[in-house]
Order: C-alpha cells, then sequence, then structure tokens
C-alpha cells in the first residue's frame, strides 16, 4: 500500500520554480488517495499567497495539504523547524495509512528532511544584532563580507539581498570559525524519525526545458500580477508595514521588485522584468542544491500515471 507503515516510502516530487510541480501532483491525486506535504521556503508564510503560488482554496478543499501558513512574515522560519515539523507530520501520516506526497522546490528544506545537515550552531541574537547594525550602516557589506570569508555561500545564496541566509552563514562561520559551505555536507538523517529509523524517501525531479522554463516563467509572473499580486504587496508593504528592511519580504523575489516600484525606483514593466529574470536565476540556484540531494530520478513527463509509477514503485 502506498504510505504504509511496512514500506515507509514517502515520495518526494521536486523541480524548479514554475516546473509544474503543484498542478502535476493535484493530478496524481486523481488516481488515488494521497496528502501533499508542502515543501515550500515561503507558502509557510501567511498573507504570502499570491507570490508563493500557494493552493487555491478550491485545490485545498479537494486534496488536503499541509506545511502552509504556519508562521507570520514577521517570524523566522528556518530549514530545521520545517524537518522537524514536516517529518513528525509524516511520521503521524504513515502511522496512519495515509499517503504523504512531499512536493516543492525548496532544496535546504529537503535536504533537512533527508537529514542531510549537519548540526549547526544556534541563533546568536548579539550577533545577528551586531550584523543587522554593520549592514544598516553599509548596505551590501554583509554580502561582500560572505564572498570573502565564505565564497561558496555567498554563491549559493546569489543575492546579496538575501540577508536571513547572508546572517546565518556568517553567523555560522564567525561561532564555528569553520565555512558554512563545509559544515552543511553531513547530517544526522535517524534524528529526525522515531526510533531513529528514517523511511525511504524516493525523490523524483521535473526537468523542463531551459526555454519551455523560460516561458513558464513569464507566463507565471504575469497571471501573479493579473490575479492580484501589486495589490497583495501594497497590503503587506503600505497596509502592514512589513518592508524592505523584513527578512521574508525584503528577500522575496515578486514581493522585493514590486515594493521598488512602489517607491518610485522602477516603473511596473521594468519590475515585471526583473521577476522574471530573478525567478530564472533562482532556478539555476534551485538546480545546484538539487545536486546534492544525490539520488534524483529526472523525468521529462508530465503524465501522472508515469510519474506516480516512479514515485511509488
Amino acid at each position: 500500500m502506498e504510505g504504509s507503515t511496512e514500506s515507509r516510502r514517502v515520495p518526494v516530487l521536486l523541480g524548479c520554480t514554475a516546473s509544474g510541480k503543484s498542478a502535476l501532483a493535484m493530478r496524481m491525486a486523481e488516481l488515488g488517495p494521497l496528502e501533499i506535504v508542502s515543501a515550500d521556503s515561503r507558502q509557510v508564510y501567511r498573507m504570502m499567497d499570491i507570490g508563493t503560488a500557494k493552493p487555491s482554496k478550491a485545490d485545498r478543499a479537494a486534496v488536503r495539504h499541509h506545511m502552509i501558513d504556519l508562521a507570520d512574515p514577521s517570524e523566522p522560519f528556518s530549514a530545521a523547524r520545517f524537518a522537524r515539523q514536516a517529518s513528525a507530520l509524516i511520521e503521524s501520516m504513515l502511522g496512519d495509512r495515509r499517503a504523504p506526497l512531499v512536493v516543492g522546490g525548496a532544496g535546504l528544506y529537503l535536504l533537512a528532511l533527508a537529514g542531510r545537515l549537519d548540526e549547526l550552531p544556534g541563533r546568536d541574537e548579539a550577533l545577528r544584532n551586531g550584523l543587522g547594525e554593520a549592514e544598516a550602516l553599509e548596505p551590501g557589506l554583509l554580502a561582500r563580507f560572505l564572498s570573502v570569508l565564505d565564497p561558496a555561500s555567498m554563491s549559493a545564496i546569489g543575492s546579496p539581498r538575501d540577508l536571513v541566509r547572508i546572517v546565518r552563514a556568517l553567523e555560522i562561520a564567525l561561532l564555528t570559525g569553520q565555512r558554512a559551505s563545509d559544515l552543511r555536507s553531513g547530517g544526522n538523517e535517524g534524528s529526525l524519525w522515531s526510533g531513529g529509523r528514517p523511511p525511504e524517501l524516493v525523490f523524483v525531479g521535473l526537468r523542463t526545458e531551459d526555454a519551455d522554463l523560460k516561458r513558464s516563467i513569464e507566463l507565471r509572473v504575469d497571471s501573479m500580477i493579473a490575479a492580484g499580486l501589486p495589490e497583495e504587496v501594497e497590503h503587506l508593504y503600505r497596509g502592514l508595514g512589513y518592508g524592505r528592511d523584513n527578512s521574508v519580504l525584503g528577500c522575496t523575489i515578486g514581493y522585493a521588485e514590486l515594493m521598488d516600484h512602489m517607491d518610485g525606483l522602477c516603473s511596473m514593466r521594468e519590475a515585471r522584468d526583473s521577476i522574471v529574470v530573478n525567478t530564472w536565476r533562482f532556478t539555476r540556484r534551485q538546480l545546484r542544491m538539487f545536486r546534492r540531494i544525490g539520488e534524483v530520478s529526472w523525468t521529462g513527463s508530465s503524465d501522472p500515471c508515469e510519474v506516480r509509477k516512479l514515485l511509488y514503485g
């Protein structure tokens, strides 16, 4: 039985942003009962709906979704926290003989769930405050600092505006004396799971030709804008006061560019084009992260029957 306690087989459908993972998962659900466990680092945040492509109310009514709307944008949500909550959820589902399907493109979250991240030091608020003050005095300083201290981590992060990940990488390096890119190489797979016995995570990735993915990204961005993404950003930015200094909105593609537009730094067309370009660049970083997972069966098929066979055997 899919998702049975005997097999402890947990299928994971991964792929780049705009590769069609969510739509394919919904079509797979028509073939047999399953529940979707989201592995998306932005869908965990409340009120960020359109820009994170959260499943619609209709989709959530048709298929049960988990690991969505867990925190406010002001609340840090780490890969470690995701792994703890998702592993407990999956254990419960397996115990109840329910069929989980993990779906997402957050490579760090998937690595954490697979137990392939080493034990790293906890948060040091005094250090973080000091780093934040330095960045406020000289914007871009932390990115330059990390580029010297740990160029591999800075390359993986990509954007100098992603202060959440930059600060974390600096925090690890300064507290341990070792580069985060060197420490994030192993992990403790068994510690997440009951009795130390991890399930068999089966990774299947959607492979998309570059030209097709670029077209899909453009269509996705235009659809989000037409669906009300500017209004969603305005509500969060102007209405609720989540500004560009917010560690979530300030480094989330779609939100950061539209805040620039609202501040008169670019036209709406320029913001839209920047979202497209930045999303494409983000997919390149996703692919590099997926390579760290290791055993991923890649497929170019969008046929739910074929992909389901790969996932469930």
